[in-house]
């Protein structure tokens, strides 16, 4: 067979796998997805949506990704003003074993958390006619902090589980930072039967035109100064998520474990 075309074949089932993937892109129901969606045009008549509504339902998602991130900054000054997270190796295997199920176990739960932030900052910033006006543009800003927060909440789990002295703690900790980072969803299923919900099953709509091989193209020197800067961030943060975060996070407690510095017997926590 000959090699150009087979790898000519490659790339072309490699754009029609892309192609599909793109259509049927991710979305997690949680109430901050409920809110970007609000902001489509598509789903403007069929909701009966109003200004001052979208405008209420932003506030609060930004309320809640604010105590989101007021929890993990009290965290982060419990680790540096607590005497208990002094830092120390793992007295036995299993209490370094389940450190190591904790960090893989969260990133599990952080993964699509990640996902579906950076589809919405995807979608508002590649096809921001999808929006009403302005909404491109709050839809990407919560999509950002969407995946902040989350990244923050993981290597914060690992800071902490470093420190951490028993198998009992480690897990406490670790099922800690997964109510943290779910308060979005339990926000969203507080609101029982709130007909606005199921503007999650109507996400955004996508034609050959907007996404696959024969979509329109989208130049860069088009975009205005918000969406420029915007494809610059959302490149940066998906390269550094899918080449370090995605795969080497869980494993740096490994790592953390062997270049900590610890205290001398008797001028810390003992076991």
């Amino acid at each position: 067979a000959d090699p150009e075309a087979m790898l000519y074949s490659a790339f072309k089932l490699l754009a029609v796998v892309g192609a599909v993937s793109a259509a049927e892109i991710y979305f997690e129901e949680d109430f901050t997805t409920m809110c970007v969606f609000t902001f489509l045009k598509e789903n403007q008549d069929k909701f009966w949506l109003t200004d001052e509504k979208r405008a209420q339902l932003f506030h609060q998602a930004l309320a809640i990704q604010a105590n989101t991130l007021a929890m993990l900054v009290i965290c982060y000054y419990a680790i540096m003003t607590d005497p208990q997270y002094t830092p120390m190796y793992a007295a036995n295997f299993p209490l370094f074993y389940v450190k190591i199920a904790c960090v893989l176990a969260l990133h599990f739960v952080i993964y699509p958390e990640v996902s579906k932030g950076l589809n919405i900052m995807k979608i508002a910033n590649q096809h921001p006619g999808k929006f009403v006006q302005g909404g491109d543009k709050i839809a990407y800003v919560l999509g950002l902090i969407q995946v902040s927060l989350a990244v923050i909440c993981e290597v914060l789990n690992l800071f902490m589980l470093t420190f951490q002295h028993t198998i009992s703690h480690s897990i406490i900790h670790f099922v800690a930072f997964e109510v943290i980072i779910d308060l979005s969803n339990m926000y969203f299923e507080s609101l029982m039967s709130n007909k606005l919900k199921h503007v999650v099953h109507h996400p955004p709509k996508f034609s050959e035109e907007d996404t696959g091989p024969n979509k329109k193209p989208r130049p860069f020197k088009d975009k205005t100064c918000f969406h420029k800067i915007a494809r610059i961030i959302y490149i940066i943060m998906r390269c550094m998520f899918v080449s370090v975060n995605y795969y080497f996070a869980p494993y740096i407690v490994i790592y953390w474990q062997f270049i900590i510095k610890v205290p001398e017997a008797g001028s810390g926590h003992s076991a």
